[in-house]
């Protein structure tokens, strides 16, 4: 993940037609910037087969295509990736209406990195409680959402301790988003057919 990502207020309610969820967003904070360590990572990597890391500078990516600030990952496609997000927390809620426009698009699989302290803030219940942990129809086939709370306090690198070696106690726990989309003749051998429409609270535009 790269604090090169951060954008300010203005540019996220422009690039990515945020309903107000920009409005809250934190200042860019110097921690922002921090890098996956392996033990988080690899697991997850040979679980998904991650193709394309959307948040990351040179020096942090995790897969060999990664986007950086100049690609500018909020109106960059991530069509036909399998995606890992370690995106810039203090922007989290426009980054989860991304990966849902993404997915809603096609893009197969998005795997979000988050604080798990977060769970009552208005972003997580408009756009994550509603719909996680259920399938939901879209106009080419179906969606799913479901969490995964991480055991334990990670900690993280930074640039200038790439490794984590200093041990400062985590505040936090992490939990993890996974958006599938699964295309109509998979829905129909899943049964998925019957799902309930998914509605979200913004226009996704094709």
């Amino acid at each position: 993940m790269s604090t090169a990502h951060r954008l300010s207020t203005a540019q996220l309610m422009e690039e990515t037609q945020t309903f107000g969820f920009a409005e809250s967003i934190l200042p860019a904070l110097a921690e922002d910037e921090r890098f996956t360590p392996d033990s988080v990572f690899k697991p997850l990597h040979e679980e998904f087969g991650f193709t394309l890391d959307v948040a990351a500078t040179a020096a942090n990516a995790r897969c060999p295509a990664f986007l950086t600030k100049a690609d500018n990952a909020l109106v960059s496609s991530w069509a036909r990736q399998n995606v890992w997000c370690n995106h810039p927390w203090s922007q989290t809620p426009a980054w989860v209406e991304k990966a849902w426009r993404e997915i809603v698009l096609g893009c197969p699989l998005i795997v979000m990195l988050m604080p798990d302290n977060r769970t009552h803030q208005r972003f997580w219940q408009t756009l994550v409680e509603p719909f996680r942990e259920k399938v939901l129809h879209v106009e080419d086939g179906s969606v799913t959402l479901t969490t995964r709370f991480l055991p334990g306090r990670q900690h993280f690198g930074t640039p200038v301790d790439p490794q984590a070696k200093r041990r400062a106690r985590p505040k936090h726990g992490c939990v993890l988003l996974i958006f599938r989309h699964i295309e109509p003749l998979l829905e129909l051998v899943a049964g998925h057919r019957e799902a309930p429409q998914l509605d979200l609270p913004f226009q996704v535009r094709t």
